[in-house]
């Protein structure tokens, strides 16, 4: 893991030189991390909204865990606070907006020894998002947002049991790209709005999508028909 040599290199050094004080360990996990659609083009922590990596093991014989949190933007590399030695299950997940799940590791076995970086690996992350396109009509004919009035399309996807996401765009765009969303079904419900939230149009009930895990999750074109 070429992102994590440095970082090894010098904790390695340390231990040799006596440099982590007294006679403590220097035990710690290190990992990295990349982000990407699930049909394997290249994200971002920032185009998918994820805010941050979650690690979390448990000692295999005391059940101990430990949890630590990082940023995923950025150098999008880390190395824990020390961890106590033996052999833990660990696992890594990316989140997104309020701390929503969107993606996360198997479990793996990694044995944490007295000095060093134990690497866990770079954990690639693979997400989904909801991409819309619409246009507006009156009477049959192609109308614009700003001869409507209309100034922003609210997409609301709510899965089951779990709380509502909701995502805006400015009408004129005439597309969108949701944040990262988890992988599972949803109701979703599609509104049009004026400036200060007066509703031009909007579905009469929800639509029920599944996410899939293997093809973007691209909804059918929409035309808001104003009457």
């Amino acid at each position: 893991m070429k992102r994590m040599h440095a970082v090894a290199m010098a904790l390695g050094a340390c231990a040799v030189a006596g440099c982590t004080g007294g006679h403590e360990d220097d035990a710690r996990f290190g990992l990295t991390w990349d982000v990407q659609y699930v049909d394997k083009t290249p994200a971002s922590c920032a185009i998918a909204g994820t805010d941050r990596v979650d690690l979390d093991a448990q000692h295999t014989v005391t059940k101990k865990q430990v949890h630590f949190s990082f940023p995923c933007a950025g150098p999008q590399e880390a190395v824990t606070d020390q961890v106590p030695l033996g052999v833990y299950s660990v696992s890594v997940r990316l989140r997104g907006a309020m701390g929503r799940l969107v993606s996360e590791s198997r479990p793996v076995l990694a044995e944490i020894t007295r000095y060093g970086v134990t690497d866990i690996g770079d954990i690639l992350f693979e997400v989904q998002t909801f991409t819309l396109a619409w246009s507006l009509a009156r009477g049959g004919r192609t109308v614009t947002c700003t001869q409507e009035g209309a100034e922003k399309v609210e997409l609301t996807a709510v899965p089951p049991g779990g709380e509502k996401m909701v995502f805006e765009w400015p009408c004129a765009r005439g597309m969108g790209e949701t944040q990262a969303v988890p992988i599972t079904t949803f109701g979703l419900s599609l509104r049009l709005l004026r400036a200060g939230g007066d509703v031009l149009w909007e579905t009469s009930e929800p639509m029920t999508v599944e996410v899939s895990a293997s093809a973007r999750a691209r909804l059918p074109p929409v035309t808001f028909n104003l009457k």
